[in-house]
């Protein structure tokens, strides 16, 4: 079968087709970064190096998990939409993003698969996380009473959270046994079983107490600055950019 080119014009640099002439197409294109002061804003990077065409104002508005980016102008027919992240997006932070796309507007979501861990113990004197074990999640301990260990920890979302026995390679007499008693976007609450009586741990801390946290993000990324959302591995969102380029039918 013989294969025939289709003609096709391309006046300043947009092509038209047998379906469109050039002047019924318009591109929407260009990088957003979170602004640093104003979680809630991503702009427009607009340098001697950027220029972001077909956008309405000098940024778009995030809340919660969704960014709004408005054109300049409302279409009659989406062709194509692309959103993607850049390379600290893509490989400091596993995050992967998409549009919902509208005729004014793309609503941007983005997530993020990553796993976070750390250890922990009462040391005798205080409590710590054992030298060299932290990963993605940076705890820091708030308080502890009548049994239960209150930490925060940087943003991972969700409740797909483990805590298990860990010795730190020595020998603990007696194990207390760590359980999860709450969990929330950036908090997590353990208490601790004493396997000889099977209750809950109500005294004071101690050295029979140590274990490895590991949770999973799970959901969306919230994208405006919310529930300690602000960084990934200890890699700042307003470090990263979203690309975006799309093409409509006015």
């Amino acid at each position: 079968m013989a294969l025939t080119k289709l003609a096709s014009r391309m006046t300043n640099g947009i092509t038209g087709t047998n379906d469109l002439e050039s002047d019924e197409i318009r591109i929407v294109a260009g990088t957003i970064r979170q602004n640093s002061s104003t979680r809630t804003q991503w702009d427009f990077i607009n340098d001697s190096s950027h220029q972001p065409i077909g956008v309405s104002g000098t940024y778009a508005t995030a809340s919660g998990g969704t960014i709004t980016l408005n054109y300049d102008t409302t279409f009659t027919e989406v062709i194509s939409m692309v959103v993607g992240p850049d390379e600290t997006f893509a490989n400091q932070m596993n995050m992967s993003v998409g549009g919902s796309v509208g005729l004014s507007r793309v609503l941007i979501s983005a997530s993020a698969a990553f796993t976070g861990a750390f250890t922990l113990e009462y040391n005798g004197n205080a409590w710590a996380t054992i030298s060299g074990t932290a990963q993605h999640l940076d705890p820091t301990f708030v308080s502890y009473s009548n049994g239960t260990l209150t930490l925060s920890h940087d943003y991972c979302r969700g409740a797909a959270i483990t805590v298990t026995p860990w010795s730190d390679g020595g020998e603990i007499i007696n194990p207390y046994l760590p359980i999860i008693k709450t969990v929330s976007q950036s908090q997590v609450a353990i208490q601790w079983i004493d396997t000889t009586s099977g209750n809950i741990v109500t005294s004071a801390p101690s050295t029979r107490m140590k274990a490895l946290v590991t949770k999973t993000n799970a959901q969306g990324l919230f994208l405006d600055g919310t529930n300690n959302a602000t960084d990934i591995n200890n890699v700042d969102f307003n470090l990263g950019n979203f690309w975006f380029y799309g093409i409509f039918k006015v």
